[in-house]
């Protein structure tokens, strides 16, 4: 499942990260003390229309933290959904300690895109535009100016980042990629 997972993971974009000729990613977590994951999808586990009711379930904010401290146990993992959801209306909102934590980290992963909640058999979109409130969650973020963060979409079709790409130097796209998605 975890091989599966991580062969469906496609790179968008990966850009030096401002003022250093390194690219963002691969992180190595062995050099992250402070990382930062917001959005609702990063702690959940979207499996699709067939996938049955797998026994495991590994979300990326479980396998985040687990990489992050088997490689550095001191490391600090901060997760905030910040009010997001595909069926939000209201602008997502992060905490005030979590945009402290934003601006101080050494990678933010915001992740958005698409639930069966909105795109599954008989549920068709009818825009390709971000659903719920993503959009205003990924505003937030690039506005707090930390250059080591990282766009995630996982979505079961295309979403409309043009507006925003710009933002990210890296940009990561997920489909639902089964049980163990951490």
């Amino acid at each position: 499942a975890e091989r599966i997972a991580a062969e469906d993971l496609v790179l968008l974009k990966n850009d030096n990260v401002p003022g250093t000729s390194s690219p963002l990613l691969p992180a190595d977590p062995a050099k992250l003390s402070n990382v930062v994951i917001v959005g609702g999808l990063a702690n959940t586990v979207t499996l699709g229309d067939y996938s049955g009711d797998p026994a495991l379930r590994v979300n990326a904010v479980q396998g985040i933290t687990a990489a992050v401290k088997a490689a550095n146990p001191s490391a600090t993992v901060t997760y905030d959904a910040c009010g997001t959801s595909t069926s939000a209306t209201a602008a997502a909102s992060c905490s005030t300690a979590t945009q402290a934590a934003i601006k101080a980290a050494d990678l933010v992963i915001v992740f958005a895109g698409t639930d069966t909640n909105v795109a599954t058999e008989g549920k068709d979109r009818t825009t390709l535009a971000m659903p719920g409130n993503y959009n205003s969650l990924i505003s937030q973020v690039a506005a707090l100016g930390n250059p080591r963060t990282a766009l995630v979409l996982q979505t079961g079709g295309p979403v409309d980042i043009s507006g925003t790409q710009g933002d990210f130097p890296a940009i990561v796209f997920s489909g639902y990629n089964g049980e163990s998605q951490g």
